[in-house]
């Protein structure tokens, strides 16, 4: 069989996740090559891989629903995984940085002050209503790490909510696991931006039973 050469191909079905990894990428390496141009250059590509993301929050309480959209919501390959919550966290997460990305620019008025705001208002409905409280996701409530880690690196919640959250992510029977590396580095993060420290030792009862 001929050995056949291979071809670059774009592709359209990029997830919202690398989607909003875009601004990211940017926002860091302006930060630290204070590259302006190239900045200014890709501002326009930032803004654009974000509206995917955004044509999923619901018009009147601006919280995410994965169901407004048919494109690909991914946080991990669990493939039971609610991302409402998750995404809600992500994007929000990503709207700060491309703010601070533009502040960087010197962009001014900063374009998604008034986004974040509403968004951290409904980031609310995505908590359970009674103490210790969890991250919830879907018509079931469902508890995920994923949910957890992302709601948590959003920065919507005070650190001791998001710390109940995420030891109550990490010790729950029904907790949706990760399957794959893609979020490991995510909920390490969220624990680390939350002191959770101690969760991140391999003697960790609730690490172990996690990862």
């Amino acid at each position: 069989m001929p050995f056949r050469k291979t071809q670059p191909h774009s592709s359209h079905r990029l997830h919202c996740r690398l989607r909003c990894a875009v601004r990211v990428i940017v926002h860091d390496y302006v930060l630290a090559t204070n590259d302006l141009s190239t900045g200014h250059a890709l501002w326009s590509t930032v803004q654009g891989s974000l509206l995917k993301a955004i044509s999923h929050l619901d018009p009147d309480t601006h919280a995410f629903n994965s169901g407004l959209n048919p494109a690909w919501k991914f946080l991990d390959w669990a493939p039971n995984l609610d991302t409402s919550a998750g995404m809600h966290g992500l994007l929000l997460y990503s709207l700060k940085s491309a703010n601070s990305l533009a502040s960087l620019l010197s962009i001014s008025p900063l374009p998604y002050t008034d986004l974040i705001s509403k968004m951290t208002t409904a980031a609310s409905g995505f908590l359970s209503p009674h103490p210790p409280h969890l991250f919830i996701s879907g018509p079931n409530s469902q508890v995920s790490l994923a949910s957890a880690a992302w709601l948590t690196l959003s920065g919507a919640f005070p650190v001791q909510t998001c710390r109940d959250a995420l030891l109550g992510a990490l010790s729950h029977s029904e907790t949706v696991q990760p399957l794959t590396p893609y979020l490991y580095h995510h909920i390490i993060d969220a624990l680390a931006t939350v002191s959770l420290f101690s969760e991140l030792s391999p003697s960790s009862k609730n690490t172990g039973a996690a990862w």
